[in-house]
């Protein structure tokens, strides 16, 4: 077995073990006639609580491994880039881990400005580069795209975005791509470690999803 073998006998492990993690952990699903209301504002007979998994101290190093494997495949030649950003609260952790391990910079961005001391958006520390944005869940990509806008107006070159989960309603064509409108319409490299349906296979209706 030669080491690309190992690596994606690694990835396939690791993705395995969070699939296993977050069903038994994270996955929540409504009781007839009622739903939950997403952070997006979106009702949905299923609720994903990321943090439930990801703060587990028995899931990090696949988590981060997921991550870093996903971000590697929207960089040129499989690098890695030069730091992880979070958004508040999920992705912050996330984000951290997989700079840790890759040895990398974290940059955390704020939902809203402090009102005090520097009033800063976004934190980090060295020299803003290229970079991958994390986020747990996806779901309009609102977001990630005010992350997206305020990672660049700091002098950041945002390469993409890995989430955990991928619940947007996009046609197939359009998964591993994050449109939203800035000025022009503006899209970057997306990459899902999963999709809604993977959790929800044989429950109910999935357009309600």
């Amino acid at each position: 077995m030669d080491a690309m073998d190992v690596i994606q006998q690694q990835a396939t492990q690791d993705r395995s073990d969070l699939l296993h993690a977050l069903r038994q952990h994270s996955v929540k699903f409504a009781q007839p006639g009622e739903a939950f209301t997403l952070a997006s504002g979106k009702k949905s007979n299923v609720y994903v609580d990321c943090k439930k998994t990801i703060l587990r101290n028995d899931i990090q190093s696949a988590l981060a491994r997921a991550i870093m494997h996903a971000a590697e495949s929207i960089m040129a030649a499989n690098l890695t880039p030069d730091a992880y950003a979070g958004v508040v609260l999920g992705g912050c952790h996330m984000a951290s881990l997989a700079a840790f391990m890759s040895a990398r910079d974290v940059v955390f961005v704020r939902k809203e400005a402090k009102d005090h001391g520097t009033k800063n958006l976004v934190e980090y520390a060295g020299t803003p580069g290229s970079v991958v944005l994390v986020e747990d869940v996806v779901t309009t990509g609102g977001s990630s795209a005010r992350a997206i806008t305020a990672l660049a107006e700091n002098g950041f070159d945002v390469r993409g975005v890995v989430a955990l989960i991928d619940r947007r309603e996009a046609p197939a064509e359009d998964r591993q791509q994050l449109r939203f409108a800035h000025g022009a319409c503006v899209s970057v490299a997306f990459r899902a470690i999963f999709r809604l349906f993977e959790f929800v296979d044989g429950y109910g209706d999935l357009s309600k999803t």
